[in-house]
């Protein structure tokens, strides 16, 4: 099977496996996506357009950090053991179709 053409450059290909794509990439690569959970090839953005991807990423983990955290306190309230065990929806329907799907 054939990568995907990436819908923006179609001299582009998506990596069909983390581990396919992390072999493309240096070694000071590989250990910097490991330390963050991306890495951006060289040449690929200006510094520009690097800066404000990264500020997306950085503005991201700190929503994400926020996030859990607020499912801590949750869980802390209800005394759920794990924070794991609290989910989030956006209204009641949402809510009651999980509860439904996970009984079925």
């Amino acid at each position: 099977m054939e990568p995907r053409p990436h819908p923006w450059n179609e001299g582009f290909t998506w990596q069909r496996t983390e581990r396919e794509s992390l072999r493309l990439l240096g070694p000071d690569q590989v250990e910097y996506f490991h330390e963050h959970g991306y890495v951006l090839v060289e040449g690929a953005l200006d510094a520009g357009t690097l800066a404000e991807v990264t500020a997306v990423l950085d503005e991201r983990a700190e929503a994400t950090e926020a996030f859990e955290e607020a499912r801590d306190k949750v869980a802390a309230f209800l005394g759920a053991p794990e924070r794991d065990e609290v989910i989030f929806t956006k209204n009641a329907s949402e809510a009651l179709n999980l509860v439904a799907n996970t009984l079925a």
